[in-house]
């Protein structure tokens, strides 16, 4: 399912949070790096449906969605 990918992604992701920097193929740094692209992608693709079909839903992501900054604006992804 897209939770146990995204569960992986993120503990791959984690797994490296912590290792030397080291730009090495196969190193746990390298596939961290690789990991973090994926998640960003996949919240990019999260963010897109949920705008697209907005929910009822009350999670994180519906609850930022409609968060406003102090000038009134959407928050921006970045």
């Amino acid at each position: 399912t897209v939770d146990e990918e995204l569960a992986n992604v993120y503990e791959t992701w984690s797994k490296g949070l912590l290792t030397i920097p080291l730009h090495f193929p196969g190193s746990k740094f390298e596939r961290a790096v690789r990991a973090r692209e994926q998640l960003l992608m996949q919240f990019d693709r999260l963010i897109d449906q949920r705008q697209q079909c907005p929910t009822n839903k009350q999670d994180v992501l519906s609850i930022l969605l409609m968060a406003k900054e102090e000038a009134g604006n959407a928050l921006s992804r970045d």
